[in-house]
C-alpha cells in the first residue's frame, strides 16, 4: 500500500455538515486523549486573550463577531479534512473534480499533518480553526507533541507500506518516516521551485490518485504532463526524484 503525506493549509473553508469533534472523528481513537491535551490548552488559552491579543494570535487585522474562530472548537460542525483546507496545494488537487475512485483513494491513502489536530487521514473530520505554523500553545510545541505521541501509531500503520512525502519542510518535524519513501523535488530552469512548490505537490498527488498507484515504482512509472525526470538521488530508504517542470 502507498500513503502520501501532505501539509495542511492556512486557508480553510468555513462551516461544515458533520458532527463536532469526538473520538470517532480521527484515526487512532485510542490516542484521542493526546489530541485533547492540545485542544484543551488551545481553548483555555483563547479565553485568556483580549480582543487585541486574539487578533495577534490569529494574525488577523479584524475578527467578525460571527467568526468561527471565536467559538469553542469542540462545538463547531466539522468537515472532512481534505475538504476543509483550501490552500494552493488543495486547489491544484481539485478534489471535487476527481472521479469517485480517486476521491476514495485520497480519503484512505493521504495523511495530513495539522498544526492543531496532528496526523489526520484525509477523511477525518475537523472544524474550521486557525493556528499559525510553529505557534506554541501554552508553551507546548505541537510538532514535538504529536511526534512524541503519534509516531508509534504511524509506524504501525505504515509497516509494510511505502510513502510519498509531499510535506513542506516544517511539517517534517511531525514525523520521521521509517519505510521506503519518495520525496520529489521540482526544478524550474535548474533552480529549486519554492514559490509554486505547493501547487506542484497538489498536482503530483492528483496524478497519484488518478492512477491509483500502489507503490513507489508505480509513481515513478507515471508520465506526468509538464514534468521531466532529470535525476534520481537514493540514500538508504529515501528516494528523491528531481523533476524539471515547465509549469508557469
Amino acid at each position: 500500500m502507498l500513503y502520501s503525506l501532505l501539509s495542511p493549509a492556512e486557508t480553510k473553508e468555513a462551516g461544515g455538515n458533520l458532527p463536532p469533534v469526538n473520538p470517532k472523528s480521527f484515526i487512532f481513537p485510542t490516542l484521542y486523549e493526546k489530541r485533547l491535551e492540545l485542544l484543551n490548552k488551545f481553548e483555555n488559552y483563547k479565553k485568556t486573550l483580549s480582543e487585541k491579543e486574539l487578533l495577534e494570535f490569529f494574525e488577523l487585522k479584524t475578527l467578525d463577531e460571527r467568526s468561527e474562530y471565536r467559538d469553542n472548537v469542540f462545538e463547531l460542525a466539522t468537515q472532512k479534512a481534505i475538504l476543509r483546507y483550501s490552500g494552493v496545494a488543495y486547489k491544484a488537487l481539485d478534489f471535487y473534480s476527481l472521479p469517485q475512485s480517486a476521491k476514495q483513494y485520497i480519503f484512505e491513502n493521504t495523511v495530513i499533518f495539522s498544526n492543531l489536530f496532528g496526523p489526520l487521514l484525509a477523511k477525518d473530520e475537523v472544524p474550521n480553526y486557525k493556528l499559525k505554523q510553529g505557534a506554541k500553545i501554552e508553551g507546548v510545541d505541537a510538532a514535538k507533541h504529536y511526534k512524541k505521541e503519534f509516531s508509534g501509531a504511524l509506524d504501525e500503520m505504515f509497516e509494510g507500506c511505502e510513502i510519498v512525502d509531499l510535506l513542506a519542510g516544517y511539517y517534517e518535524k511531525f514525523y520521521t518516516t521509517k519505510v521506503r519513501t519518495l520525496k520529489p523535488k521540482f526544478l524550474k530552469g535548474g533552480k529549486v521551485v519554492s514559490h509554486n512548490a505547493k501547487e506542484h505537490r497538489g498536482l503530483f498527488l492528483r496524478e497519484i490518485a488518478l492512477s491509483g498507484a500502489r507503490s513507489i515504482d508505480d509513481v515513478m512509472n507515471l508520465q506526468i504532463k509538464n514534468l521531466k525526470l532529470v535525476e534520481i538521488i537514493e540514500k538508504n530508504n529515501r528516494i528523491e526524484p528531481v523533476f524539471e517542470t515547465d509549469f508557469f
